[in-house]
């Protein structure tokens, strides 16, 4: 019987089936997360001659410099900047505005700072301070193929401060970070 099974499995094995076969070829690329930022106007209030005067033009010559740029910041002033953000990018991504103060010689209690986003919706709290801005603020999030979306942040010297702040100055960063959005976006 042993034999008999054998025989059988040899024969099995030196029989020619027909076969057939199909090749797919296949090419996949990681997207690319890629990111600028454009600076559109920064407008705000100031002394012009000795007057205070709204809607004053501080948009920055070269866009390397800084955006907001005073050495002569004072309670009530403001300045807002309209920022887009540019898309270079394959990938959909939520992206976020952290400050990071690098300097600051007891100012940053004072600088209001309002973000809002594309709609026009206040994205901080009533009150916010650079001081008081621990934690990144949403702003917004873009699909794969957006190609451009549009904030704005603005900054303004609290108008209740008196003399305690004279002389005080700030620097700070703003640090744009785009997260990519999960598998549904």
């Amino acid at each position: 019987m042993l034999v008999l099974a054998l025989f059988a499995g040899l024969l099995v094995a030196t029989y020619a089936l027909f076969t057939d076969e199909e090749r797919v070829n296949n090419h996949l690329q990681a997207g690319n997360l890629d990111i600028e930022l454009q600076i559109d106007s920064v407008k705000g209030n100031g002394y012009v001659d000795g007057v205070l005067e709204d809607d004053i033009d501080y948009t920055p010559a070269n866009t390397n410099d800084k955006i907001f740029n005073s050495d002569n910041f004072f309670p009530a002033m403001y300045q807002e900047v309209t920022l887009t953000l540019l898309n270079n990018g394959s990938l959909p991504f939520d992206y976020t505005l952290e400050f990071e103060i690098t300097k600051d010689s007891g100012l940053a209690k004072y600088i209001d700072v309002t973000v809002t986003d594309k709609d026009g919706k206040v994205l901080t709290a009533d009150g916010a301070t650079l001081e008081s801005l621990t934690v990144p603020v949403k702003v917004g999030s873009m699909k794969g193929d957006e190609k451009q979306q549009q904030f704005k942040v603005r900054v303004e010297f609290d108008s209740s401060v008196t003399e305690v702040a004279a002389g005080a100055s700030i620097d700070f960063d703003i640090l744009v970070v785009a997260t990519q959005a999960g598998a549904n976006a």
